[in-house]
């Protein structure tokens, strides 16, 4: 899928006290971050289209797993996201969607534009 979609691995610091993940807008990932968002309780977010809207964006799931649909024309791909140091970023042009998930999955989305009402 070329560059529309890409699993990104952030770096990671690991020492005795534990593991630190981190990254930076046009650096880590291919966009400028604008808008952030946890979302925290997935039994009521059918699907991610519903926050997406003109926006690239970037996923990390910081607790539990993660099973995500991205769609491209007639190409579906499926990824699983499951540690908190690799995401996935996501192109305005492709449509995904949350197909399952582990109980209190907690994910943290980056986008390229403001936030959605």
């Amino acid at each position: 899928m070329d560059n529309l979609i890409q699993r990104i691995q952030l770096p990671e610091i690991i020492d005795q006290r534990g593991s630190l993940s981190f990254l930076e807008s046009n650096n880590h990932i291919p966009f400028n971050i604008k808008s952030t968002s946890i979302i925290t309780d997935l039994y009521n977010f059918k699907n991610s289209n519903e926050l997406k809207k003109n926006n690239d964006e970037f996923l990390v799931v910081l607790s539990g797993s993660l099973t995500i649909k991205v769609v491209n024309g007639n190409l579906d791909e499926i990824f699983v996201l499951n540690k908190p140091n690799i995401g996935l970023y996501i192109s305005r042009k492709l449509e995904s969607n949350f197909i399952k998930f582990s109980p209190n999955t907690i994910i943290l989305v980056l986008r390229s534009g403001s936030n959605e009402k």
